[in-house]
């Protein structure tokens, strides 16, 4: 189940987000896991960065997997009924907005990358090294292409 969270003022379309990341989850094959996604201001990101990151400045989006030690690839496996939990989402829609020009992006567009990226965390994936950042492109790119053939 996706759960969504909006605690700031611009106007998001909560159901396509929501639709969206029900149709990675299913074509991840964690249809039955629940993710959590928060939608903050960037006075808030900056206090959920500075908590869990040291950085004392807002950020486009944080994530926080329930299966900390999963490496990419690996399949998740809840012990008991309370384990499929993905894990939670934090993004900050303005800051993502203050940025897209920068990235030659859309807002909409941009907002799609960064929920599959944060997912693709939540799985294990990151980009701390350069392996580790091809694995995880790959990751995000096969993603990316099985959304845009269902969204046609």
């Amino acid at each position: 189940m996706v759960i969504i969270n909006n605690k700031q003022p611009l106007p998001i379309d909560t159901i396509s987000l929501h639709n969206t990341s029900t149709i990675v989850l299913n074509f991840l094959g964690y249809q039955n896991f629940d993710l959590a996604i928060l939608l903050v201001t960037n006075e808030d990101m900056q206090v959920y960065n500075k908590k869990f990151r040291s950085i004392d400045k807002p950020t486009d989006v944080l994530s926080f997997p329930f299966f900390e030690h999963i490496k990419p690839g690996e399949r998740l496996k809840p012990t008991c009924a309370d384990e499929y939990i993905l894990g939670d989402i934090i993004m900050a829609p303005l800051y993502i907005q203050d940025t897209v020009e920068q990235q030659n992006d859309t807002f909409e567009h941009r907002l799609l990358v960064l929920l599959v990226h944060s997912i693709c965390h939540l799985l294990g994936y990151d980009h701390i090294d350069d392996a580790d950042f091809v694995l995880m492109d790959a990751e995000e790119k096969r993603i990316l292409a099985h959304i845009q053939k269902v969204v046609e």
